[in-house]
């Protein structure tokens, strides 16, 4: 996976990045849910992979993207 390095420093973050605004279950939003489970694999298969810049906020799905 292709990555970038930050301006003035030695990190470096794939071009390609995970929302997570589906995983806080919001299916009035997205017209399906995701369950704990579910959550948790997706963020486990992120994990394993290359990409490493995973964008997530406390507003997604008030708050369960960030706890799962």
């Amino acid at each position: 996976m292709e990555k970038s390095r930050i301006k003035n420093s030695n990190i470096r973050i794939s071009k390609l990045s995970f929302g997570t605004s589906a995983l806080g279950d919001m299916p009035d939003t997205y017209g399906y849910s995701v369950d704990e489970g579910r959550a948790r694999e997706t963020i486990n298969a992120i994990f394993d992979s290359e990409c490493n810049l995973i964008d997530t906020s406390r507003n997604y799905g008030f708050g369960n993207a960030e706890k799962r």
